[in-house]
């Protein structure tokens, strides 16, 4: 049996982080793991309505991982692209 290994990309660095959220998501293969933020909060109201939009449009799954290091580690703010997807925004 062969597990693929699913796509992963990280926009965080970008300068419009929330349009190459949606530019990767909606051009990727379901499965794809785009990272948008790494930090200990989600400053950005417009990247954190973006993505928000993207989850409630059924397009999307959010998740938070802590990345290693010390006790005020930073998050990683995921949006992974669902197999069966609403609209693209």
């Amino acid at each position: 049996m062969h597990n693929k290994k699913p796509a992963a990309l990280d926009v965080s660095s970008k300068e419009s982080p929330d349009q190459a959220l949606v530019t990767a998501i909606n051009q990727g293969e379901p499965g794809l793991q785009v990272t948008y933020a790494v930090d200990w909060c989600l400053w950005n109201k417009s990247l954190a309505t973006t993505a928000r939009a993207l989850f409630e449009d059924g397009v999307v799954d959010l998740v938070q991982r802590k990345v290693p290091g010390p006790r005020m580690a930073k998050f990683e703010y995921i949006a992974i692209k669902r197999s069966s997807v609403g609209g693209q925004i």
